[in-house]
């Protein structure tokens, strides 16, 4: 999903400041199945949460979940470089 759904802009938006729903939420967008390189799934989150970073009250949410995802995708190139000289783990 590379774009919110205009209800979970709103929901987001309406509970910026309840830290509880901002962690539940966080833990739904970092947790996805996949078969293969995971890294096409964490550029379509990222793009979505691009796209919340003009709203003021959920930009700085929006910052600290790039970055978590960013720390990902690098983690990803890391385990791809290395399977790619044949060290799986």
């Amino acid at each position: 999903v590379s774009e919110m759904h205009p209800f979970a802009l709103e929901f987001i938006s309406t509970f910026a400041e309840c830290e509880d729903v901002l962690a539940e939420l966080s833990s739904n967008i970092h947790a996805f199945g996949w078969m293969g390189s995971p890294i096409p799934k964490y550029l379509a989150r990222k793009k979505m949460l691009l796209g919340l970073m003009g709203n003021p009250k959920i930009a700085e949410w929006a910052r600290q979940q790039i970055a978590s995802i960013d720390e990902a995708l690098e983690r990803e190139n890391q385990r791809s470089g290395l399977e790619s000289i044949g060290i799986y783990y």
